[in-house]
């Protein structure tokens, strides 16, 4: 059989080559469940923007507000004018930054499945559904006008005079430089005698009167305000632990999907050479480049097959010699060219992964062939019925082929038995069947045992095909390691060869695999911004709720609490708010993640050790400047 490789460049390639429909809708499945987690983390980062937002605007125009009800504007129509221009700003913002985002990842969802396919099918929806985006949208909405009405609603119940009490304050302690001495319960010099000679009985049966109104609504404002703390405290760290913990567990279950899909793999491959052109009748991959590949460890099972043309075969029959030299500078357009092949394989005959022959009559004569080893004198091997017809040869005559002109001895093998064609087995994943040579195709050839073609060939074999199959526990290896292999390949140089190909088919593995290391470089960009963003809020949150309670605080001071004692109780009571949040968090995701069966455990102690100790910067912090102050600095009393 001739061989005509024509060369494509002289250089070294690695190529991973599939195309399965079922792997590439699969992993296109995967690709559009990482947009959809795209676009929850976006919302919640937007959710997290627009509550700081909100936040600083009320505090820069909450002036603005009292100057319009100091001038004689209604409640509602100076939070009129204060809401409509955040709802407008919001509005235009989150519509114009989530139209961008999302066509940005439809953008680069497209081009991870195009570099897969080249091509997108048509029928490739895009679509988000509205059932997905309307919970999301409908929470974000309803979070921002919360938050906007209750702080407008706050607004309304401070005094007028409270939201210029604190530059007046600056001011005179900047002028007059006054220092504010501590009040201490027991350093005063009042007493419930001097208190109940100045007060009669009717002041103070209205004082008590008014007093017990003012605790009242003290009590109820302090209930509120307490619900409203702890409902926040857990809420928000649930919030944020649950973010990072969803998306520590997304991100490991696509590696244990990678890992798991590289495993379950069988991958298949081949050598091709890929050299200088040249004209060859027998094969041009040597066998030092297949011996360089076993010598990896991560190949399980290959299929060599030689294929060499030659130019001189001689016949003994019964003791005469016949020598047959072929010439094609002397074969006439109308003369049959004469073939002299000599097949050979690494594999058993009529095996499930060797060569299968046609038209043998006798099982035996293929055992005989099978068990043939260098210690034995005869070398048995099979013709084609082609080539018994040919050369006039028959059961018993041996034969000898070799390139003329050559001194090599001459090296004869017994025929033994004859077929009429034969076919070659397929490590590939595209063919399910043998590749059987058309009988109209199989001219004179001759099988022989490749030990027996060593001595044929003297100086080491060359094959024309070499079929691969990688061991499925060094899948991972193999598939992280591929430039170390080509390296190994390319480095090789042979004779004439100049460079070779390692061409890899993988069932299902790079089409699911790529768009997945994709999102999960995006993942590894999007964790730690967010998992900054919830340490600062885990510090900036319990420290401004800490600081909103400085009222309760100066009080429980002026009631002779000591200072010790007000921090234990407000750092326990801080500390247990988070750790519950961060329970609730845990358990909600271990419900929501439970058929996956990834717990990354040690990743989810150290997210909630992380924010607890950022919580407890912030309430630390809190505490020293809440403490710090004196009581009386702390109390403001409502015009």
């Amino acid at each position: 059989m001739k061989n005509t490789l024509i060369v494509l460049r002289k250089l070294f390639e690695l190529q991973f080559i599939e195309n399965n429909a079922e792997s590439f809708w699969l992993s296109s499945n995967k690709v559009l469940n990482n947009l959809k987690v795209n676009i929850i983390i976006y919302s919640f980062l937007l959710l997290f923007a627009m509550l700081f937002t909100v936040y600083m605007y009320m505090e820069i125009y909450k002036n603005s507000y009292a100057i319009e009800r100091i001038l004689g504007v209604t409640h509602r129509s100076a939070s009129r004018y204060l809401l409509i221009p955040l709802y407008i700003f919001t509005t235009i913002g989150i519509g114009l930054s989530s139209y961008f985002g999302y066509q940005t990842a439809i953008k680069n969802s497209k081009k991870i499945l195009e570099e897969i396919l080249g091509k997108l099918p048509c029928s490739l929806d895009f679509s988000i559904n509205i059932k997905f985006i309307f919970p999301i949208f409908l929470t974000i909405a309803g979070v921002f006008v919360i938050q906007s009405l209750l702080m407008v609603l706050r607004l309304k119940n401070r005094s007028l005079l409270e939201f210029f009490r604190n530059k007046n304050k600056e001011n005179e302690m900047k002028g007059k430089k006054l220092a504010v001495v501590d009040f201490d319960i027991t350093d005063s010099e009042f007493s419930i005698e001097s208190l109940t000679d100045v007060l009669s009985s009717d002041d103070l049966s209205i004082n008590v009167g008014k007093g017990k109104e003012a605790i009242k609504g003290y009590g109820k404002k302090h209930i509120f305000r307490s619900i409203l703390t702890t409902t926040l405290m857990v809420v928000v760290t649930g919030l944020l632990v649950g973010t990072l913990t969803w998306l520590i567990n997304v991100i490991e279950l696509n590696k244990d999907f990678i890992d798991k899909t590289i495993s379950k793999t069988t991958i298949f491959g081949k050598i091709e050479y890929v050299g200088e052109a040249k004209f060859s009748f027998k094969g041009d991959i040597p066998e030092v480049i297949l011996d360089k590949i076993l010598k990896t460890g991560l190949v399980e099972d290959y299929f060599a097959f030689v294929d060499n043309e030659y130019s001189e075969i001689n016949i003994d029959r019964s003791g005469i010699i016949e020598t047959i030299q072929k010439d094609v500078s002397k074969i006439a357009y109308y003369e049959r060219y004469l073939f002299m092949t000599v097949l050979a394989s690494n594999k058993e005959l009529n095996s499930d992964n060797g060569i299968k022959l046609s038209g043998v009559e006798d099982q035996s004569i293929i055992d005989k062939f099978n068990s043939y080893t260098l210690t034995q004198d005869e070398i048995p091997i099979l013709a084609s019925t082609v080539a018994m017809d040919t050369y006039n040869l028959k059961i018993g005559d041996k034969v000898s082929l070799k390139d003329a002109g050559l001194n090599y001895p001459d090296v004869y093998g017994t025929i033994v038995g004859t077929f009429e064609t034969y076919g070659l087995p397929t490590y590939d994943v595209y063919c399910k069947q043998q590749f059987l040579i058309p009988r109209n195709k199989v001219f004179e050839t001759f099988i022989f045992p490749l030990e027996a073609v060593r001595l044929i060939v003297r100086n080491g074999i060359n094959y024309v095909k070499i079929d691969l199959i990688f061991d499925k526990e060094k899948n991972k290896e193999l598939y992280y390691n591929r430039e170390e292999i080509l390296n190994q390949v390319a480095k090789t140089n042979s004779g004439e060869s100049t460079g070779f190909k390692l061409v890899i088919y993988g069932e299902k593995l790079t089409e699911t695999i790529r768009p997945l290391e994709k999102n999960l470089e995006l993942l590894s960009i999007i964790y730690p911004i967010i998992l900054v963003l919830s340490l600062l809020i885990g510090v900036a949150l319990p420290y401004l709720l800490i600081l909103r309670r400085s009222e309760e605080l100066s009080i429980m001071r002026v009631l002779g609490v000591k200072e010790v004692e007000i921090k234990g109780y407000v750092f326990g009571e801080s500390l247990l708010l988070i750790i519950v949040g961060e329970i609730i968090a845990i358990a909600v995701i271990n419900v929501v993640t439970f058929k996956s069966g990834i717990y990354p455990i040690w990743k989810y102690l150290l997210i909630i050790v992380g924010y607890l100790l950022a919580s407890i910067i912030g309430i630390l912090v809190s505490l020293k400047n809440v403490l710090y102050k004196k009581p009386l600095e702390m109390l403001h009393v409502k015009e």
